[in-house]
């Protein structure tokens, strides 16, 4: 019910005159920038949530990859080869598939 009485409050911005109290302006001022901040809130939420989701997703390949390296025969030999795929490769997985990711999916 607040949150029904808010959005007629903000509807009812067109009906402002020279006859409206400053207590009426006060009031719609508040709850625009509540819901401002709410808004805000939630933009900077789905960021932090996003760069724990891609910095959970690093590490666990990472290791997986570090480990699956690290059990090979020929290790020693193809250390350049898996510290290009560590520091290049990774890096271009998590720019072109898990931020387009996590950009694309609350879109639907």
């Amino acid at each position: 019910m607040a949150i029904f009485n808010m959005t007629i409050n903000i509807l009812n911005v067109t009906m402002f005159n020279r006859n409206s109290t400053i207590a009426q302006v006060a009031i719609y001022i508040e709850i625009s920038l509540l819901v401002w901040g709410v808004v805000y809130f939630a933009i900077a939420l789905k960021q932090i949530l996003t760069n724990k989701a891609i910095m959970l997703l690093n590490i666990k390949i990472k290791n997986s990859f570090v480990y699956d390296q690290i059990t090979k025969q020929d290790f020693a030999t193809e250390s350049s080869n898996s510290i290009s795929k560590i520091f290049n490769d990774f890096k271009l997985v998590e720019t072109n598939y898990f931020t387009t990711f996590f950009n694309y999916v609350p879109r639907f």
